[in-house]
């Protein structure tokens, strides 16, 4: 029981923590960086890094598979940017 009152607090601070919009534009920042939108990580140390990307996502608790839903949803509400040729 204590654990999960751990989470929770931890959550909750990592959620006070990134919900501002300075917090957000930190988050956008660490997610690329972190090579979280990049498809061809190629290093073990690329992969380390992303794999942290996702777990602050998780201690967000919007990396979760009963998150499916709503985090397909929000894919959706992401205009579509069309590549120059």
């Amino acid at each position: 029981m204590a654990e999960s009152k751990k989470e929770a607090t931890q959550q909750d601070q990592f959620r006070a923590c990134f919900s501002t919009p300075a917090g957000q534009m930190a988050l956008g920042w660490i997610l690329i960086e972190a090579g979280y939108f990049d498809t061809d990580l190629k290093t073990t140390e690329e992969v380390a890094v992303e794999s942290f990307a996702k777990k602050i996502l998780k201690n967000l608790g919007v990396y979760e598979l009963s998150s499916v839903d709503c985090f397909v949803n929000g894919l959706f509400r992401i205009p579509i940017v069309k590549e120059s040729k």
